[in-house]
């Protein structure tokens, strides 16, 4: 039996941009791996197939022929000043070798538009500032002249920019996750503590078996909450576990193993069970493009507990790892249509299905995944379906 692993790092492949658009993958990925500093977002993942791409980029009406970038800024947001659909971003990005990490947007990077034939392309220029090294925009747009000279290559201080903004979705990623009910027996559980209570709070020892080899600083301790299941076969797509408080190990040599809680947000109790904290930072290292074109399930839940959801707010829905998505990719909801009475014949008629709006998936398990509405023409709600933009 494995274990879920969380949102993900992606993996690049290095194709000559001459020859042909590049293909990628994501993946969830834990903690154990290097991340960007700040949990930027990685732009240059590879552009999509050809296959996938139905219509030509569509750039939006009165975009800039540059853009500076600014503190606050996200990589959607600047896709949203050039592109129709930003979620076509990969299409148009073009990787600047000469630029040290170029899969990455910092404060003050320079973007230019330009053309290849018809097709609209983005470049990257960085200003050398003592803490840059690269190229520097021209005030022509012409392409500047890189210096070829030896020289030592000095990284930007400034955390690169995240694809959302991460407040939006920081506690659902530290504080949230999805699993099965075979997951969930699979961890190290509590079964008791140092203190004769039901409950057990900051400062207290609490006592631990199970699970595999304990060999982690810090755990999080979590319940099982809400079953989601799907709305139209009721089979059982995972827990949503509650989370409840963080626990530092202190000796692993024991049986059962010792563990102090040192914060608590409700009191935790025996058969509460320990996962390993993923880096939250993680999930900021996608790109937005589109989901496969087969793709197409329904919006489950919403993470703030109602029913009906508006732009920055995260949802559930009942496609995940399982079903080929993966963070970054775009889906577009469409409401069920409403019943109205035809004024002639009293009859009650359906109207067609309208688009409501646009969300991105940023955390991926197994049967569900979690998604930011990123646009909203209309009012959004738990039942609506969603589909791949192609």
């Amino acid at each position: 039996m494995t274990k879920p692993m969380r949102s993900g790092y992606v993996c690049l492949a290095t194709v000559a941009l001459t020859t042909a658009l590049l293909t990628g993958c994501a993946q969830r990925a834990p903690d154990t791996g290097a991340v960007a500093p700040g949990g930027g977002a990685r732009i240059g993942e590879p552009p999509l197939l050809t296959a996938q791409v139905a219509t030509p980029v569509q750039l939006r009406q009165g975009h800039p022929q540059r853009y500076v970038v600014q503190p606050g800024d996200t990589l959607w947001g600047i896709a949203s000043r050039f592109l129709a659909s930003p979620w076509r971003w990969q299409e148009i990005w073009q990787q600047n070798p000469e630029i040290g990490n170029p899969h990455l947007i910092y404060p003050g990077d320079t973007l230019e538009l330009y053309y290849e034939g018809d097709a609209p392309r983005l470049r990257l220029t960085r200003t050398d500032a003592g803490t840059r090294t690269g190229t520097v925009a021209t005030e022509s747009g012409e392409r500047p002249i890189v210096k070829l000279s030896p020289q030592i290559r000095v990284e930007p201080l400034e955390d690169p920019i995240p694809t959302v903004p991460r407040d939006r979705i920081r506690s659902f990623i530290s504080k949230s996750r999805v699993v099965s009910s075979d997951v969930w027996e699979f961890q190290p559980y509590i079964i008791g503590a140092e203190v004769d209570r039901i409950l057990f709070f900051t400062g207290d020892r609490i006592y631990v078996r199970g699970g595999d080899f304990l060999d982690r600083a810090v755990y999080q301790v979590f319940r099982p909450g809400e079953m989601y299941r799907d709305p139209r076969t009721g089979e059982p797509l995972g827990y949503q576990l509650e989370y409840l408080a963080e626990a530092a190990l202190e000796d692993v040599n024991s049986d059962p193993a010792v563990l102090r809680l040192i914060s608590t947000e409700q009191g935790v109790r025996t058969g509460d069970r320990l996962f390993a904290p993923f880096n939250e930072d993680v999930v900021f290292q996608f790109a937005p493009r589109p989901a496969p074109p087969d793709i197409e399930g329904q919006i489950i839940a919403t993470l703030s507990g109602g029913f009906l959801v508006g732009r920055d707010q995260s949802v559930v829905i009942n496609l995940g790892e399982i079903d080929g998505v993966e963070p970054g990719h775009v889906l577009v909801t469409t409401d069920e249509g409403e019943v109205v009475t035809d004024p002639v014949t009293g009859e009650p008629v359906l109207l067609p299905a309208e688009r409501s709006g646009v969300v991105m998936l940023y955390d991926v398990f197994d049967r569900v995944s979690y998604g930011l509405v990123m646009e909203a023409s209309r009012t959004i709600r738990v039942s609506d379906d969603v589909r791949s933009p192609l």
